[in-house]
């Protein structure tokens, strides 16, 4: 008999199987406890927006996929950084690595699959279930006996619609007002498949109603919805007081994507009435499975979206993508990013630069030959290592606005103040916010042309 990729979930069960196997030596016969950990690509689980990846006591179930698997077996948050454990347990025996499914949130019971689950996002009175309730979430991972540590990374299945209801004079009310919205028009049914992940919408359409706050944003989960041309669109009716006002949101909705509004409340001369912003589309869990590259194709919703505006502006010296490793080769004077990414790629550089400096400075310091040869090329390496010091430039320009700034780190020393002062009078006096005023009038003026034929 191969046991060789066998799963057992009680002692009890290891003493009897390796009873009747004479293929095992003895050192698989205790088997390797699987340990199970779980992140998720973009915190904000369920979409609860608290910042929190999980709750102590969320529960996945954990399959594999073996001739006799274990199904369905329960793991719990022991803590919110996504440590989980089992009262059952799984137990590897065999050196083969195995695959194992992972589900959010726990349903059924252990050693049964959970199988196709029916939902619906409105409860009998039509009133929203709630995040936790539908949020579904699917990931895969692997692990061998003797390496049990199975990281599971989770990814929403269904889609987000994310509301910034706020006032722009139109309501007679506070910021912290409460008010309500319906979507009108949206799928409120489906099934989750816990085995692969699919979530498949149903055919039913009707209204989900939500209160929230005037000023704040509110989120609902909705099942992803490949819309036809013909496709109505999802109808928003949002209430404040006696008032009422309308308007209407895409009705495509992709699984792991979020779709965030900017929904005015505005007066105009013809009266009040609902000013919806076009949505930003990003996803739950941004470049998953393979998507970062420097191909065109690639990347999250927000850079598929920029990608041929800037490509298409016949004032900008556009070479496309590039990889984060071309960037100290200066493949591109100038690199658009996410400000989070952004923020990530300075932050390393400084500490890759200080750790540089300090590692020549140790090398150079460990024998007489390596201090003699740190006389003869101090001059060029001091003046070199410079490039690699975040301090010698101070700060970044805040580009766009009327007058002159300079960004630099809070922790700033008296040399960053120095060369941030020194980068404002160079700036100055190269009429930098000037020019860039005069660029963008040459290019609006350019582009009405362009409009009015000439």
């Amino acid at each position: 008999m191969k046991m060789k990729k066998i799963l057992l979930t009680s002692a009890v069960a290891v003493a009897l199987l390796s009873g009747c196997n004479n293929d095992y030596d003895g050192q698989d016969i205790a088997g390797s406890k699987l340990i199970v950990s779980a992140s998720i690509d973009q915190v904000n689980t369920r979409v609860s927006d608290d910042g929190i990846a999980w709750t102590v006591g969320d529960a996945i179930g954990v399959s594999d996929n073996l001739s006799n698997p274990n199904l369905n077996i329960k793991y719990v948050a022991g803590s919110v950084t996504g440590e989980f454990s089992s009262t059952t347990g799984i137990y590897i025996l065999g050196n083969d690595e195995v695959e194992y499914t992972a589900y959010y949130p726990y349903t059924g019971n252990e050693n049964i699959s959970a199988g196709v689950l029916d939902f619906k996002i409105i409860d009998e009175a039509g009133k929203y279930v709630g995040h936790n309730a539908i949020d579904f979430m699917y990931a895969k991972a692997t692990a061998s006996r003797s390496n049990p540590n199975v990281a599971f990374k989770f990814k929403h299945q269904m889609s987000k619609v994310s509301l910034n209801i706020a006032n722009g004079g139109a309501a007679e009310t506070k910021a912290e007002t409460s008010i309500s919205y319906t979507l009108q028009g949206v799928i409120i049914d489906g099934t989750f498949d816990t085995a692969t992940g699919e979530v498949k919408p149903g055919s039913t359409k009707g209204s989900v109603k939500v209160e929230t706050t005037l000023g704040t944003t509110s989120s609902i989960i909705l099942p992803p919805v490949v819309a036809e041309s013909e496709a109505e669109p999802i109808q928003l009716v949002i209430e404040v007081g006696d008032k009422i006002y309308a308007g209407s949101l895409k009705p495509a909705l992709d699984s792991s994507q979020e779709y965030q509004y900017t929904v005015d409340l505005s007066k105009t001369e013809s009266g009040e009435k609902l000013q919806i912003d076009s949505p930003t589309i990003d996803g739950w869990t941004p470049n998953v499975e393979g998507n970062i590259g420097v191909e065109e194709e690639k990347g999250n919703a927000l850079v598929k979206e920029t990608y041929p505006l800037l490509k298409e502006n016949p004032y900008i010296n556009f070479v496309g993508s590039i990889e984060a490793r071309e960037i100290p080769n200066g493949a591109a004077d100038v690199v658009v990013c996410e400000a989070f990414v952004g923020n990530v790629i300075l932050k390393l550089y400084e500490g890759v630069g200080a750790t540089l400096i300090s590692k020549v400075k140790q090398g150079m310091m460990t024998s007489l030959r390596s201090k003699i040869g740190a006389l003869l090329v101090k001059p060029a390496l001091k003046e070199t290592l410079k490039s690699f010091d975040a301090s010698e430039y101070g700060g970044a320009p805040l580009l766009g606005l009327k007058g002159l700034v300079v960004k630099t780190h809070g922790s700033s020393k008296a040399n960053e103040f120095k060369n941030s002062i020194l980068q404002c009078i160079s700036f100055s006096e190269e009429k930098i916010p000037q020019k860039v005023q005069e660029h963008l009038a040459d290019y609006k003026s350019s582009r009405e042309a362009a409009k009015d034929g000439i």
